[in-house]
């Protein structure tokens, strides 16, 4: 969808590949990615995610939030859908005390 809108689109799922070979943490080629973008878009569904290897006190999509803003990105994040763990609740009750980032309640369709 975003492709179609002339938008170039990062997911570290697909897209971290190019840097197989090049030495970097998983952290390293994100912040390099961030660096680059125009904009940061993340998204939430039930769970807060993975935990990162280097920083273990950082979920993936916290640790890209953190860095975006750092790096002085416009951060839009989306929770989809209205069903998630404790977990993630309490994540997103920090976003919405500090007023930090967007917070929008998309349901699938």
């Amino acid at each position: 969808m975003l492709k179609g809108q002339g938008h170039l689109p990062w997911l570290y799922e697909f897209d971290a590949k190019c840097y197989r070979r090049s030495g970097l943490t998983d952290e390293e080629k994100i912040i390099n990615e961030l660096a680059r973008c125009d904009l940061v878009v993340a998204l939430y569904k039930t769970r807060a995610g993975s935990r990162m290897k280097e920083e273990p006190w950082f979920y993936g999509t916290d640790f890209e939030l953190f860095h975006g803003l750092r790096l002085g990105k416009p951060v839009h994040l989306y929770v989809v859908g209205a069903r998630y763990s404790t977990q993630l609740r309490g994540l997103l009750g920090l976003y919405a005390q500090e007023l930090i980032l967007k917070h929008r309640n998309m349901v699938p369709h």
